[in-house]
């Protein structure tokens, strides 16, 4: 009698284990897709946010090397600015300092 009763309560436990878990809500995986926005620089620093604008229509011409032109980054849902990583200020640091006019991120143009 103890086997019988042992073996129900094990059913139990099964069959209430399995219904929460058939009925627990799934949760959908984070969204690994970023939306990469242009922003141009209106300085002074271009390793502060506030010195980019949203670019909403057709990007500016940037000719030359020497500053920051147009940056592409992550929007900051809060602040409408772009959201300046470590490694995009080290790219942005690394074109001006070689004058490289575009890199996959960072577009610079003449003073």
């Amino acid at each position: 009698m103890k086997k019988i009763k042992i073996a129900v309560l094990a059913v139990v436990l099964l069959v209430g284990a399995a219904t929460v878990l058939a009925f627990k809500a799934i949760k959908a995986p984070a969204s690994s897709y970023q939306v990469i926005e242009q922003f141009q620089y209106a300085g002074p620093d271009p390793y502060v946010s506030t010195s980019y604008t949203l670019i909403t229509g057709t990007p500016p011409t940037c000719l030359g090397a020497t500053q920051v032109c147009i940056i592409k980054a992550q929007q900051d849902g809060s602040t409408g600015r772009p959201i300046l990583t470590d490694a995009l200020k080290e790219e942005i640091r690394a074109n001006l300092a070689s004058g490289t006019h575009e890199s996959a991120n960072v577009i610079l143009k003449g003073s």
